[in-house]
């Protein structure tokens, strides 16, 4: 397993912004834990399956401003952790 951190920084509607992470992320695994840190700032963290991680930042990067910032690789699971945390800017 390897964990992937990423950030989206973004100038669009709360909701806006949430609903189409979560369609993009359904294609590709799926939220096992969602944080709300401030009314600007969100942390999700998705399991995705370690061959669509790739394809999975390419979706976020069609519709967002990502930014990958860190990975630890921890064992040799399936399954990979993506943690992104969403600035909102027009907070």
């Amino acid at each position: 397993m390897t964990r992937h951190f990423w950030n989206i920084y973004t100038n669009k509607k709360t909701t806006e912004v949430l609903h189409k992470i979560d369609e993009i992320v359904q294609c590709y695994g799926y939220i096992v834990d969602y944080k709300i840190f401030a009314d600007d700032y969100r942390i999700l963290q998705i399991e995705v399956e370690s061959q669509k991680v790739e394809p999975f930042f390419q979706a976020l990067s069609d519709s967002f401003s990502v930014e990958k910032y860190n990975s630890i690789h921890l064992n040799k699971a399936e399954d990979d952790e993506v943690y992104v945390n969403v600035k909102f800017l027009n907070m």
